[in-house]
């Protein structure tokens, strides 16, 4: 696979942390409509938001890419 391939799938998760507050209504339709989670489960958006983003990490990583630049 590409280097490029691996580096973001390391840097997504990392960037989609720091940014989601604004992007917020993103990284709430992101997690309900890739992921499926339930809003109803979670205290805010910003809780559900984060979610979606570890469902993304947790993707990453059951496909084998590499979760860290070392």
């Amino acid at each position: 696979m590409n280097d490029a391939v691996f580096f973001l799938a390391v840097l997504h998760p990392a960037y989609y942390r720091h940014i989601h507050k604004d992007g917020l209504g993103k990284f709430v339709r992101f997690a309900g409509r890739v992921w499926g989670l339930d809003p109803e489960e979670y205290d805010s958006d910003e809780a559900f938001a984060l979610a979606g983003i570890e469902e993304l990490g947790s993707f990453i990583r059951e496909m084998g890419l590499p979760s860290t630049l070392r």
